[in-house]
Order: C-alpha cells, then sequence, then structure tokens
C-alpha cells in the first residue's frame, strides 16, 4: 500500500485528488511509508504539493506540519499544541498562493472548537498571518476544513460546522460567503473540502454527515453562484445536472 492510501485510510475517510504532475513518483511515496507510518502519523489529514514538488503533510493528532522533498527526506516541520501564531490545534487541509505561501486550517478537537482559524505561512514554516475566532459571523469559522488560494490572493474556506463558503482578501479580510444547510443549489448538507480551476471556478464536495446525505460536488463562480452539481448517494454514475446554471436559465 503507498502512502498515499495509508493517508487517506488514516484521516477517516477523506477524499483526496490524483497526485500533480510534479508530485514524487511512487518509489518516494515507499520511502516516506517506511520511514513514518508506523510511529509518527496518527492522523494525516491534509497533503499538498509546492511547485517544486515538495510534499507537505498535516498531522492532525500531534498538531504538526511536516515537509519532506521529492525523494522522501525531511526537510522540515513545525507546530505544536497550542494557539499562539505558529502553534496548532488540530492542523486539518493545506493550499499554497502564487507566491509559495502555505495556508492551513484549524479545526480545534473532538472536544473544543479550538483555535477555528486559518494560518499562513512561509515555505520554511515561519507564521506570517493568521485569521479567525470560533462563530458563525464573517470572518469567524466554524470548523473550517477545505481552503484554497487564488490567483489575485483571495482565500476560500469551506466550514463543516456552518455548511458555507467563506471568501476572504489576501489579508483576510471577508469578502462573501454563500450557503446555507440544506440540499438545494447553493445548499450544503456540509461544505468539506474545496478547490479552484483555471478561471476561479469553485468546486465543493459533500460527503455524507447528515441525513438526508447529499454526496455530490457542487461548482460555484468566484463570487457564489451556483452553476451545477452532480453525484449523489449510491454507487452508480452520476451525470452534471446542468452545465451551466442550476435554474436552467443560459
Amino acid at each position: 500500500m503507498s502512502v498515499l492510501s495509508v493517508a487517506l485510510a488514516s484521516c477517516g475517510g477523506a477524499a483526496a485528488t490524483s497526485a500533480p504532475s510534479h508530485a514524487p513518483n511512487h518509489s518516494a511515496w515507499q520511502v516516506i511509508l517506511t520511514v513514518k507510518t508506523a510511529s509518527v502519523y496518527l492522523r494525516i489529514a491534509g497533503i499538498a504539493f509546492d511547485s517544486q514538488g515538495n510534499l507537505y503533510l498535516t498531522e492532525f493528532d500531534d498538531d504538526l506540519i511536516y515537509k519532506y522533498t521529492t525523494s522522501g527526506k525531511l526537510l522540515a516541520q513545525w507546530g505544536g499544541h497550542g494557539s499562539g501564531p505558529g502553534q496548532l490545534e488540530g492542523p486539518d487541509k493545506l493550499a499554497f498562493d502564487a507566491e509559495g505561501n502555505l495556508y492551513v486550517t484549524e479545526v480545534g478537537s473532538k472536544s473544543t472548537a479550538g483555535n477555528s482559524r486559518v494560518q499562513k505561512f512561509s515555505a520554511t514554516g515561519v507564521p506570517l498571518a493568521q485569521w479567525g475566532t470560533f462563530g458563525s459571523a464573517p470572518g469567524q469559522f466554524n470548523t473550517p476544513v477545505g481552503i484554497a488560494v487564488d490567483h489575485q490572493g483571495d482565500i476560500y474556506v469551506a466550514e463543516e460546522g456552518s455548511a458555507r463558503i467563506q471568501k476572504l482578501s489576501s489579508s483576510g479580510q471577508p469578502l462573501a460567503q454563500w450557503g446555507t444547510r440544506g440540499s438545494g443549489p447553493g445548499q450544503f448538507n456540509v461544505s468539506y473540502d474545496l478547490a479552484l480551476d483555471a478561471t476561479g471556478n469553485v468546486y465543493v464536495s459533500e460527503p455524507t454527515a447528515f441525513s438526508p446525505a447529499n454526496d455530490r460536488i457542487q461548482k460555484f463562480s468566484p463570487s457564489g453562484e451556483p452553476l451545477a452539481q452532480w453525484g449523489g448517494p449510491g454507487s452508480g454514475p452520476r451525470a452534471i445536472q446542468s452545465t451551466n446554471r442550476l435554474d436552467g436559465r443560459q
């Protein structure tokens, strides 16, 4: 089993996309598997590659971020439990901006909302900024999970607890938010992870969390307008419901 498979199994079944073209080859994954999984990685929650192909991992239970070369050599690690700059509580998903800075969401622990924030680090782990506290107001977070950064530096965060997406400026100022609990276009059963395409459209996954489960992917414009959705509970093929707008207008 590759370390990617181990990582997914150990984080409670979280979905992941295929590694990008600059990702390390299979032998590199095996190096990491041999060195780390038996003794260190309790729950790998996030995985990302920088523009040089270096691998970054979040270890949820030990509150650490690891950085590896493409051959599996450990370059750096940082974090540790706490609420100060550079400390972490329940680090989850990762994203990079165009300058190579790293963003990480902190979901807290099972017993506490914890930091409920986003932190920004340099590629070597120097803390640069942090945003958010627990809550539902703009700029606050309730279980922030998925994160992505667009070409302008705007930050998108999926909140599992609030069933919404927030868009922040590069300085952390709230720009927009959308989503409520539900199954209609623009609503979420639970907004878990997200990604951006080359034009800035936002794709959000909704895994099973509440009943009835949506089990789908929704596509939005950068401002939050619903564009398409596909998926649903079950194991059969499911087509996109609309290639443009969900209300049927072109």
